[in-house]
């Protein structure tokens, strides 16, 4: 599933939900990463693990296109991705988690 949520000043998000129902080796590799708590900084951007309304986050910001994703894990089934482009990206992903709820995904 794919969509779009519209953010303050409608600013846009783009949110993936990923069923992996029994296919939990499409997980693996995002679980690997939570247990192994990498993070890395250069000149081009960083990823590091936050945790955002109870939820444990991959972040990743790309400086020279102003892109922040978000990929986490709930229920240890599902994938969420979440991707917003611009000046005040990091600001919007953090106000779109504040207000996640996961209890409709079963």
């Amino acid at each position: 599933l794919t969509t779009k949520y519209k953010g303050p000043d409608n600013k846009e998000i783009d949110v993936t939900v990923t069923d992996a129902g029994t296919a939990s080796a499409m997980l693996h590799s995002y679980q690997s990463i939570f247990k192994s708590n990498i993070s890395f900084e250069n000149d081009d951007g960083y990823q590091k693990i936050g945790n955002y309304n109870g939820i444990s986050v991959i972040e990743n910001y790309d400086k020279r296109t102003r892109e922040t994703d978000f990929a986490f894990i709930i229920k240890g089934r599902y994938l969420v991705k979440l991707r917003a482009t611009g000046e005040n990206s990091l600001s919007l992903l953090k106000y779109f988690m504040a207000k996640f709820d996961s209890s409709k995904l079963q």
